[in-house]
């Protein structure tokens, strides 16, 4: 039965929770301030436009379903 190895994920684990502190207390301004492809604005800029891409999608494919399984048609 295979399982998951869990030897050094405690240490791992400490070292990981340090980083993300450091990281909250002294954030790479570099990253937060670049805005070219691999900064961070324009990722969130990405993720919000591929949300909203997502959702229009979903509103072009929901409305023509909706009237094609309304009875009063």
């Amino acid at each position: 039965m295979p399982y998951v190895e869990f030897n050094g994920l405690v240490t791992n684990g400490f070292s990981i929770v340090n980083s993300i502190i450091q990281g909250m207390i002294a954030p790479n301004w570099d990253a937060l301030l670049n805005f070219t492809k691999e900064g961070i604005p324009y990722l969130v800029f990405e993720t919000v436009a591929i949300a909203f891409l997502g959702t229009f999608i979903g509103l072009v494919l929901s409305v023509p379903v909706a009237f094609l399984s309304s009875r009063i048609l």
